[in-house]
């Protein structure tokens, strides 16, 4: 069945008039990584040697800015900051990828979550383990309405939903895009930022739960997902690639990934994400946007090494060619 985008305030061409300032704007959670690097995940009693650690600013958020930074874009973060020793490393990395940062939400009583995550040299794989922090994301009242005006995208998460679902409404009155990124089910007013999200991409095993369809295919979670005020539903699958859908009535389609030899996965469906908001920023659309998305997500996994280990512009421009056609389903 053929459908057609919303009447409502999704696309750019209905914004209220303002200068952007920002391409992307991100209002989630921002934290730091260390990051050890081990051949072979270790068994249980079982000692394994180290050959690196580094330590990175990361966050669903976080990871998503510094993507999308490096590839051009001009970034803003709007979420929560400490003053404690972890906000001022996060802080530092933003700076040296000219992100700027909202300083209304920087507090003592802040602060950013702490990760330590495994990765196994020989796949890339990786395993997370998360120390949270209370009160990651925004603080009510900010961003304000004209700094929303002024973006470009609107990038989100889960963190934070009662502040997340004011800042999704105005955000969708004004007609500027708001990109999710959602990992897990919160309290508060999540239904609603599920329903009020116009570009909406999630990986299957989060859309599974939600939807308490384990079983479900992918292209059943985005119909399943799928309104009338959505631009994008997009499941990702990893190595299996995107499943999507946009508003231009073309129906379901499948965008393949890129095949590279890992060396590290971390953060992949972040700069998937960040890259994703910045090509809808610059005026993409959905299914060139989800293939720009596709070349970063690859290039990150399979390096080279960048400052905190997310791709440049020249490596995701270098794995364009790569990126296998959309077919559709």
């Amino acid at each position: 069945m053929e459908t057609t985008c919303s009447a409502e305030p999704i696309v750019s061409a209905w914004r209220e008039p303002m200068p952007i300032r920002w391409d992307v704007l991100g209002v989630g959670a921002v934290a730091i990584d260390d990051v050890l690097f081990v051949e072979g995940f270790p068994r249980p009693n079982e000692k394994r040697r180290v050959s690196q650690v580094v330590r990175r600013c990361g966050g669903l958020t976080g990871t998503a800015l510094l993507a999308a930074a490096a590839w051009g874009a001009r970034c803003r973060y709007g979420g929560r900051l400490g003053t404690d020793e972890a906000s001022q490393f996060v802080a530092k990395c933003f700076r040296e990828f000219d992100i700027a940062i909202d300083e209304n939400a920087v507090s003592p009583e802040h602060g950013v979550a702490y990760s330590t995550i495994v990765v196994d040299t020989t796949s890339g794989d990786r395993t997370v383990l998360a120390h949270p922090c209370a009160g990651l994301g925004p603080i009510p009242g900010h961003p304000t309405r004209d700094e929303i005006r002024s973006a470009g995208c609107v990038l989100v998460d889960h963190h934070s939903p009662a502040e997340t679902a004011a800042i999704v409404e105005t955000a969708r009155e004004l007609g500027v895009p708001v990109v999710a990124d959602l990992e897990r089910r919160t309290e508060g007013p999540f239904d609603t930022i599920v329903a009020r999200i116009d570009h909406l991409i999630v990986g299957v095993g989060f859309a599974r739960a939600y939807l308490d369809r384990p079983e479900a295919t992918a292209a059943e979670l985005v119909e399943a997902l799928w309104n009338d005020d959505r631009v994008l539903v997009a499941i990702t699958e990893g190595h299996r690639g995107c499943t999507f859908r946009t508003c231009d009535g073309n129906g379901i389609m499948h965008q393949p990934a890129v095949s590279v030899v890992s060396r590290d996965t971390t953060g992949c469906g972040d700069v998937f994400h960040g890259i994703y908001a910045a090509a809808i920023a610059a005026g993409q659309d959905g299914v060139a946007a989800i293939r720009l998305a596709t070349a970063a997500g690859a290039a990150k996994a399979k390096g080279p090494s960048r400052p905190q280990a997310v791709p440049m512009r020249c490596d995701v421009e270098d794995m364009l060619d790569a990126v296998p056609e959309v077919r559709l389903l």
